[in-house]
């Protein structure tokens, strides 16, 4: 057998020692196996590390009245959270289904559990960190929303004498709003572009290294899901279309506020208005 480093030194467990496994059988009765220790493993969680024993499946086969063939578990690992709940919808439609209708049992003789169901505080805690990073990206939607209001509103003020030239030449106010939407938008577009360009690079730098959580805190926590405490960041296209979409339409609502100002405008008072 091999077993956790906690639990070899809450049992003061050394190499070549034997160890006593005791359980219950499949048809009810007691299961024993006399196990001796051949090594010692250590994972990120301290759960596994204190409770977590193996020993080959043909050794538990034959101490607790398994047949060839059968197991209590199987666990199946996924490239993803998405596949992950796929997969486990067509397990159940394929094992579940099936075998309850043949065994014609008032209760199905398989269950097939996904993550959330294992395990549903890693469930509460990826949801509390999707509610944390929306209220995050709304606070950065507000905070760049009032800067470019602040900007193009500074821009207004500045170009104060060239809106009013304009607007003596017979331009109308409609069509220098129209020309600052523009403007806005060309803005907008160079920053995503920035922004994605940027993003892609970071991203294929760190994909395959991760980024190290530098709080000892929180690895500790995502130990104790044996989940690794490095960040592995890759494209989510959904969210990169939300994004793009509210800052395109943010920064047109933005760039309306200053705009309004020059319907109010007066072509011979912005011509001797002082830069």
């Amino acid at each position: 057998m091999v077993v956790g480093s906690l639990l070899a030194r809450n049992l003061g467990l050394e190499m070549g020692d034997e160890l006593l496994l005791l359980g219950t059988a499949s048809e009810g009765g007691i299961a024993a196996h006399a196990a001796t220790l051949v090594g010692i493993f250590a994972t990120a969680s301290s759960e596994l590390n204190r409770s977590l024993v193996q020993i080959p499946v043909t050794d538990f086969r034959e101490a607790w009245s398994l047949a060839p063939g059968q197991a209590h578990a199987l666990i199946a690992i996924a490239d993803g959270v998405d596949v992950a709940e796929e997969a486990a919808r067509d397990l159940k439609r394929l094992l579940v289904g099936p075998a309850a209708a043949a065994s014609g049992a008032t209760s199905d003789p398989l269950n097939v559990l996904n993550w959330r169901e294992l395990m549903p505080e890693a469930q509460q805690m990826r949801d509390m960190k999707v509610i944390g990073t929306d209220v995050f990206f709304i606070v950065l939607t507000i905070i760049i929303g009032f800067s470019v209001v602040n900007t193009f509103m500074m821009m207004v003020f500045e170009r104060t004498k060239e809106f009013g030239l304009l607007m003596a030449v017979g331009m109308r106010p409609r069509h220098l709003h129209l020309q600052l939407q523009i403007e806005a938008l060309y803005l907008s577009v160079l920053g995503l572009l920035l922004g994605l360009g940027i993003a892609t690079v970071i991203i294929w730098v760190v994909h395959d290294t991760g980024i190290p959580i530098p709080m000892d805190q929180a690895a500790e926590l995502l130990s104790k899901f044996n989940m690794s405490d490095r960040v592995y960041p890759r494209f989510d296209w959904v969210a990169v279309q939300i994004s793009t979409v509210l800052m395109l339409l943010g920064v047109q609502l933005a760039a309306l506020v200053p705009s309004l100002r020059l319907y109010r405008m007066r072509p011979v008072d912005a011509m001797r208005q002082e830069t």
